[in-house]
């Protein structure tokens, strides 16, 4: 106290004191606040990745479901250009396919056998 009396006399009084206290707090309050922003930004920054992880995942199915679709596709016209040939023939005299085939409806005996079979 004695030497900022003397160097205010020394410099005619008018010397300003700093504000110490108030300045060391502030920046100890600047300093808390920091480390929770990079706190924050550090939960961000992990939870961006995992969102970029889903994205990715999601990219692999879609790219399996269409890999699918493509390969049902192929499946579909490969039936279709066998099945041209099949539409093409026609039986001799005009008889409807469907009445020259045989009864397909199961009969009694058969129907046994279904069901012991079955239990």
């Amino acid at each position: 106290m004695l030497g900022a009396k003397l160097c205010r006399a020394a410099l005619g009084g008018h010397v300003k004191e700093p504000k110490a206290a108030p300045l060391g707090f502030r920046t100890l309050a600047i300093e808390k606040r920091s480390s929770e922003v990079w706190q924050v930004l550090g939960a961000a920054k992990a939870e961006f990745k995992k969102y970029g992880d889903v994205w990715d995942k999601l990219s692999k199915q879609l790219a399996t479901a269409q890999n699918t679709v493509t390969e049902a596709g192929k499946r579909t016209r490969a039936v279709e250009r066998k099945l041209r040939d099949v539409e093409s023939l026609e039986l001799p005299g005009g008889v409807d396919v469907f009445d020259a085939l045989p009864d397909l409806e199961p009969t009694d005996d058969q129907d046994r056998v279904t069901t012991a079979s079955a239990a």
